[in-house]
């Protein structure tokens, strides 16, 4: 490894690499959470819609209400209410699942500044080393100029 390399740039890409891909699945985890939301709403709107219209109209369609037709309701409320039931289960299986890829992505995004601090610490001490490195040869040019000066006159 040449001097001033940054040991851990591998590392570095690495952990580059996997925010970028942990930032995908979280927008992905995202979106399906999005999506399982408005497919409650939409549930929640037929619900709504079921209760408000009055469906026993609808299935008895102006004839004499029947038992069977109260049978038929309750089946239809029952079945939305676990459709709704499920969906919530559903919206929180996902809402889980983004806040956890949340914190993943925020425990590698902060490993990633990490190594950038490191990596710019590093770099600065190879400033500086070059530095010194350049001051001594320069140092060390000046004594051998005088030295070469005094050698001079003394000859």
């Amino acid at each position: 490894m040449a001097r001033g390399d940054f040991r851990h740039q591998r590392l570095l890409d690495v952990r580059e690499l996997q925010l970028q891909l942990k930032a995908v699945a979280l927008k992905e985890s995202q979106d399906h959470h999005r999506d399982r939301r408005q497919e409650l709403e939409e549930l929640r709107t037929v619900k709504q819609t079921h209760l408000r219209t009055g469906a026993l109209t609808v299935l008895t369609a102006g004839k004499p209400l029947m038992a069977r037709d109260l049978q038929v309701l309750a089946w239809h409320t029952q079945r939305l209410n676990m459709d709704l039931m499920q969906q919530i289960n559903v919206v929180q299986t996902s809402r889980e699942e983004v806040e956890q890829l949340r914190q993943v992505a925020e425990i590698s995004a902060r490993e990633k500044r990490t190594l950038e601090k490191l990596k710019e610490r590093h770099q600065e001490l190879a400033r500086r080393e070059r530095e010194l490195e350049e001051r001594k040869m320069a140092d060390e040019v000046a004594a051998r100029r005088h030295l070469q000066a005094e050698f001079q006159e003394v000859t």
